[in-house]
């Protein structure tokens, strides 16, 4: 093996292309450092001469760029630094979000194939983690969303059957993003701007829908799409 190395460390693209065949040769489920690289990358843990510190270079490099990396993964015997790569279930860790959650809602927001039944060990690349650290960031339950929009339970499940809400997230409970709530009511006030409360306009609108929801579809419709001018009474 040290005769081999020292072919690669004069050649170093043949040690890539080596490396190369290695990945496509693992099984996915088994595509870590040791799974991957196998006995070579054990042996260079051991070794300890200087000599081979470019070798074990491209190895490390190789593997922060094709192997996907978690907190635990190990390389060498020593932890190897986040890659390009990762897991959905080490990505749920990072943001404190349970792994079957976080599939979910990586499914539901179409980062992933619905085709490729993603699971906690699905391979993913690290750049999702801003965008769902930002959708978990602006969710909230139902009951908190009847409560921003002002108004009751009922009327929140009555509008919702109807399809008039925003559609919900089914991770682990039905979630709601806030950005789509504030779209809705910005819809039913026009470009009316506020900041964290809905504006005067829209909850006016939602009391008139509270007090009618058992109405007809046109109604509602109307109310809704500012047709018809509800006196808030």
């Amino acid at each position: 093996m040290t005769a081999g190395f020292a072919v690669c460390e004069a050649f170093p693209r043949q040690l890539e292309e080596m490396l190369d065949a290695m990945l496509e040769a693992c099984p996915f489920a088994r595509q870590t450092p040791q799974g991957v690289y196998g006995a070579m990358q054990k042996w260079l843990g051991l070794a300890t001469q200087p000599a081979l510190d470019p070798i074990r270079d491209v190895v490390r490099n190789h593997a922060v760029k094709h192997v996907p990396i978690t907190a635990a993964t190990m390389l060498f015997r020593n932890p190897v630094p986040m890659g390009e790569l990762t897991t959905l279930g080490a990505l749920g860790k990072l943001l404190g979000v349970s792994p079957e959650r976080l599939v979910k809602a990586a499914s539901a927001l179409g980062m992933i194939p619905p085709s490729s039944r993603p699971r906690t060990g699905t391979v993913v690349t690290k750049s999702l983690k801003e965008p769902l650290a930002a959708f978990f960031r602006k969710l909230c339950s139902r009951e908190e969303a009847c409560q921003y929009l002002g108004t009751t339970p009922m009327v929140f499940k009555t509008l919702n059957i109807r399809n008039h809400l925003p559609r919900g997230y089914r991770i682990g409970g039905i979630w709601y993003s806030v950005a789509d709530l504030e779209r809705f009511l910005e819809a039913l006030q026009g470009d009316a701007a506020f900041v964290n409360r809905p504006p005067p306009g829209s909850a006016t609108i939602l009391r008139a829908v509270r007090i009618c929801h058992r109405a007809s579809e046109e109604i509602i419709g109307g109310l809704l799409q500012g047709q018809i001018k509800a006196t808030g009474r």
